[in-house]
């Protein structure tokens, strides 16, 4: 579940950021602003999954979330399990390999000419040492 505020450019961030791809339901809170019906038009835009208002501190929508979560625990498949795995699988993979401490390193030797980007991202993937003279 993917809870955002309204008004913000949560939306867009959430959509750049490849949050919407791995999210069941999408909960747009404190549904009572004035910009919460276009932020649910954008956002039933992006994405292809239940997007549901709500106003958390006084309880407004809880019976529909509640009712959105039943549904996708009756509707989920192994295929859906194993989508939203994988999309899990990826994006942990690409959070570690950003955070790879020879990524600076290998960027430069590629941008130097001293070795090109396939070998550069095998090395990133398998941690072998690549020759970047």
């Amino acid at each position: 579940i993917f809870i955002l505020n309204p008004c913000a450019v949560d939306a867009v961030q959430a959509s750049k950021a490849c949050l919407l791809e791995v999210a069941d339901l999408v909960v747009v809170n404190k549904s009572y602003r004035d910009c919460a019906a276009q932020t649910v038009r954008d956002l039933k835009f992006e994405t292809h999954v239940p997007v549901l208002m709500l106003v958390a501190a006084r309880a407004e929508g809880v019976g529909d979330l509640v009712e959105a979560i039943e549904a996708h625990h009756r509707a989920d498949t192994p295929a859906r399990r194993t989508a939203r795995a994988r999309a899990q699988v990826l994006s942990l993979a690409q959070s570690r390999l950003h955070a790879h401490p020879e990524l600076d390193a290998l960027a430069a030797a590629v941008a130097e000419g001293r070795c090109d980007a396939y070998s550069a991202a095998e090395s990133l993937i398998t941690g072998s040492v690549v020759d970047s003279r």
